[in-house]
């Protein structure tokens, strides 16, 4: 049976809103950004009680949805949020420095190289806490 959290890439991005939110701080409004954590908080939730509910034929397994928190707490949260928010510094850092540049691209570029980063590695973030997962909190279980 297949995850349609996981499986499908239209609902993984939406758990992925806490990296975008961190992306476009600055650009978009202070409420946007919050919207923007909760249904990315929301999305995370929800993975970890389908997980759960499934696991078992619809018993409740709690070690499956702390499992599905903590990945995504880390693949989906912690992780590209962190990248995100140190690639669009960064970038905005270098435009800084820049004569010249125009103030559109000192005001999107961030944001954009920052998204841009995280569609690079979104896949492979999920694949390294899988495998982290795997040499250590899933051993206890």
């Amino acid at each position: 049976m297949t995850d349609p959290f996981s499986d499908n890439v239209n609902v993984r991005v939406i758990g992925l809103s806490f990296a975008v939110a961190e992306a476009l701080k600055g650009n978009v409004s202070n409420e946007t950004v919050e919207v923007m954590g909760v249904i990315s908080a929301g999305y995370i939730l929800l993975h970890a009680a389908y997980r759960g509910f499934r696991s078992r034929h619809g018993n409740i397994t709690m070690s499956t949805m702390f499992d599905s928190l903590i990945f995504d707490g880390l693949a989906t949260a912690l992780i590209p949020t962190v990248i995100t928010r140190y690639v669009s510094r960064i970038t905005r850092s270098m435009l800084r420095d820049i004569s010249g540049t125009p103030d559109q691209m000192r005001t999107w570029g961030p944001t954009v190289t920052a998204l841009f980063a995280l569609l690079l590695t979104y896949q492979r973030i999920d694949i390294e806490v899988a495998n982290f997962m795997n040499e250590t909190v899933r051993k206890l279980y």
